[in-house]
């Protein structure tokens, strides 16, 4: 077994549209992954700890309203958001990071993201900044 990269979201709102959770990155089959990467790249170490950290949170909680019902008919993309489809959706939860690791912090997003994409899966990332 590989290092732990990611860690289940806060409690708050466990999971994104209550989708399933995984954070065994080495063995999970999904169409599409979502990911917290709650930090980013500060423009100096008094500003490594900061909102961007609670991003992925704020983004699951806020989310929820709109996707409340799956199968409701959206008029923005002509038709329901899964379109019917038989599509395995999983939370990966937050990518572990420490505030003043910045590097680590990379290279810890860059691995979550190469075995999401080994697995098949698409990945959207519920993020901090623009790193």
């Amino acid at each position: 077994m590989t290092e732990k990269l990611t860690a289940p979201p806060k409690k708050e709102y466990q999971s994104f549209h209550d989708f399933p959770i995984v954070t065994d990155l080495d063995n999970f089959e999904a169409d599409i992954a979502l990911l917290g990467i709650p930090f980013g790249d500060p423009y100096s170490m008094g500003e490594a700890s900061n909102d961007q950290s609670t991003a992925p949170t704020h983004v699951r909680r806020y989310c929820e309203r709109a996707l409340r019902d799956l199968d409701r008919y959206d008029f923005d993309i002509g038709g329901t958001l899964l379109n019917g489809e038989d599509i395995k959706v999983v939370d990966c939860g937050d990518v572990i990071g420490v505030a003043k690791d910045i590097a680590g912090n990379h290279n810890r997003s860059e691995q979550a993201m190469r075995k999401i994409l080994s697995a098949g899966a698409m990945p959207i990332i519920l993020g901090g900044d623009h790193a």
